[in-house]
């Protein structure tokens, strides 16, 4: 019995996210109310895949990409990242 609670205890501890990491995901918050462009995976380092749905990521992107440049922006200013940091975004196109 003492083995399986030890099983389960540790089998409900999460990985924390790094620094780069949660600065990204305040940038993500920050710009989510543009619906076509979604996260698909994030690098320890902050740098990240999005993915680009539907029509209307042909005009919001530029401006999600606005919305993102800013915030990092702002994070710099802050002093919550270096000033030469530029976490890398790469976006792909979803296949419909």
């Amino acid at each position: 019995m003492a083995t399986l609670s030890g099983v389960l205890i540790g089998g409900c501890l999460t990985v924390n996210n790094t620094v780069a990491q949660d600065l990204a995901h305040d940038r993500l918050a920050r710009c989510r109310r543009f619906p076509s462009v979604m996260l698909r995976s994030l690098a320890p380092d902050g740098s990240m895949i999005v993915v680009l749905s539907g029509v209307a990521a042909v005009s919001e992107y530029p401006a999600w990409r606005d919305c993102m440049d800013e915030a990092l922006a702002e994070q710099r200013q802050q002093g919550k990242l270096p000033s030469g940091a530029q976490p890398t975004i790469v976006a792909v196109t979803e296949n419909r």
